[in-house]
Parts: structure tokens; C-alpha cells; sequence
């Protein structure tokens, strides 16, 4: 189900909306393109919807009423000549089956213990579990990954998201502890510390990567001459990502993910629930460096160490 949700027909998939796609055994997902909506507007109308549907309470605020706008410009009704754009379709398709064949999708339903059993060990659940994603990336690549990891910022106006860089100097400690067996409880719980303080600043807005872009954007608008910050080596590579990731925990979902953003990214979409961890790992065929079956088993097993070893 995961695989045809992410990378199902063309033919029948809308990405400018919500596209609610039911298969024959009942089952419902939603497939969306990501630049104009986030987890937190979806996530809302999903439990919405669900919880209307049980008879329940979601639990949530009413939404404010909107501006009813009348009138306004006539409808025309518009005519395209579709011979001229049936090459360039064809082409598109191509392009598209080549893609979803090139994707290695696996899910991991991790069932040894969820954000409850996390709780006790004095660790955030999504500090956990990030840093399971770190320990695992350096068992397999012995070398710490650039990671993104979404953060909603709704609670600013406008506001949509930041980066959580998920990659500190304490969770690359851990890392090595863990590979070489020297791991402590201490260790671990420093590292989902510092994970979750800077997760804090983020949702706060004190992230970094929004307020460069803003100032790239701004600049190049109003044609200043780009700061030699953009300019170096060193700030372009912090703009690529070996794991791309993100926590959809929400109720009624049993299953959230998304492609790799990269040629040599992992896309690591998520859920923590009482008792279980379900993750959605993504990869390319294509390169060989990466393999979503070998990172399933890695997260299995980063999971469980650091659970034995707190």
C-alpha cells in the first residue's frame, strides 16, 4: 500500500490537491505534492474527518469562519487543443515510469516498544527515535549524515516550517559509541537532550535555513550582490541531505512517507505510537551506496541497542 500511494499511476494522481485514493481492499490514503501544504493542515482534516466519522470529538477548536467573497469575474469557458501537447505527455510518462522504478521503498513496523516505553527512559520520542536514524546512517556509512528533519512553525503567522539539523556533535558521539559497543545511558540521553533543544529553537524561530533563504531570496530580488556566505563550498554542501525526515504522528494513520530528496538520500517519513514505531524508508536503486532494506534493518537494530542500553 505504501508503494502504491507514493508511486502510483500517473494517469490518475492531481498534485496541485489532496488526492484521496481508495484501493479495492477499502483502504484510503492521501497523495499531495509537498510545496504548498504541510502535516499540520492535512493532519488536522484527516482527524477531523475521522473523528466526525466515529461520532467522536476531535478535540480541536472550531476554525474561525471565512470571508464569503460574491460576485466577481464570469467564468469562460476554455478550449485546448490537446494535439499539441500529446508528444510532450507521452514524454512526461516515460520520464515518470523511469522515476517509480528507480524508488526502493521499505516499511519497518517496529513493534518492541513505542513512544510509551520511550518516555521512561528519559528520552523525547522524536529525539529517540532521530537519534536511532543517526547511530543507524553511521553504522552502515561510518561517517555522519546531513539531516533534515521538518519542523511546523505554525505559530507564526504564516508561518510553515524550519529545519531541525538533527546532526550534532553529541548525536555523532553517540553514533560512535554505539558502533564501537562503549555506548552509555548518559550518552544517549545527551544526545536526544540536544535534539530536543534545538527542535525548541526551531519551532521557536531561531532555526537557520529559513532566514538564509529569506536573505538570498530578498537579495536577489532587489539585486544586491550575493553575501560570500552563499558563495562558499562548505554552505552549498549544507544544503544537501543524506536523510530527509520527518514525524507524522497523528491518530487514524497507519502509515506517512515520501521519496528521497536526493540522489544519495534516504527519505524517512514516520510514526510513534504507545506501543509500536512504523517508518516509511525510501531510497534510490540507482545508487549504490544506499539500500532501504540494509537502513530498515540498521533502525531495527540502533533501536534496540539503545533501549537495552538505557
Amino acid at each position: 500500500k505504501g508503494v502504491s500511494l507514493l508511486t502510483g499511476p500517473a494517469a490518475n494522481r492531481w498534485f496541485d490537491k489532496h488526492c484521496l485514493c481508495v484501493d479495492a481492499g477499502g483502504r484510503m490514503g492521501i497523495n499531495f505534492e509537498h510545496s504548498y501544504s504541510d502535516g499540520t493542515i492535512w493532519g488536522r482534516f484527516i482527524g477531523e474527518v475521522m473523528s466526525a466519522s466515529d461520532g467522536k470529538d476531535s478535540g480541536k477548536k472550531p476554525l474561525p469562519d471565512l470571508p464569503i467573497h460574491m460576485g466577481g469575474a464570469t467564468p469562460k469557458k476554455l478550449k485546448f487543443n490537446a494535439e499539441a501537447v500529446v508528444e510532450t505527455v507521452a514524454e512526461a510518462e516515460k520520464n515518470y515510469i523511469k522515476l517509480i522504478s528507480d524508488v526502493d521503498t521499505e516499511i519497518l513496523n517496529f513493534k518492541d516498544f513505542g513512544k510509551n516505553e520511550i518516555k521512561t527512559l528519559k528520552c523525547s520520542p522524536d529525539a529517540f527515535v532521530q537519534m536511532a536514524f543517526q547511530g543507524a546512517y553511521y553504522s552502515l556509512h561510518k561517517k555522519p549524515p546531513p539531516t533534515y528533519e521538518a519542523c511546523a512553525t505554525r505559530k507564526f503567522f504564516h508561518g510553515r516550517t524550519e529545519t531541525i539539523r538533527s546532526c550534532t556533535s553529541d548525536a555523532l558521539a553517540m553514533s560512535k559509541a554505539l558502533a564501537s559497543g562503549e555506548a552509555t545511558a548518559e550518552s544517549i540521553q545527551m544526545a536526544a537532550k540536544t535534539h530536543a533543544g534545538i527542535s525548541k529553537e526551531a519551532a521557536n524561530g531561531s532555526g537557520i535555513d529559513r532566514h538564509f533563504y529569506a536573505m538570498a531570496c530578498l537579495g536577489a530580488e532587489q539585486g544586491i550582490t550575493p553575501h560570500k556566505l552563499f558563495q562558499d563550498p562548505i554552505y552549498a554542501k549544507t544544503k544537501t541531505w543524506a536523510l530527509s525526515t520527518s514525524n507524522g504522528s497523528a491518530p487514524y494513520l497507519d502509515l506517512f512517507g515520501f521519496g528521497p530528496v536526493g540522489p544519495e538520500c534516504y527519505g524517512l517519513g514516520y510514526l510513534i505510537n504507545g506501543n509500536d514505531i512504523t517508518i516509511a524508508i525510501t531510497s534510490f536503486k540507482s545508487c549504490a551506496d544506499t539500500s532501504s532494506s540494509k537502513m530498515k534493518a540498521a533502525i531495527s537494530e540502533t533501536l534496540t541497542k539503545m533501549q537495552k542500553t538505557i
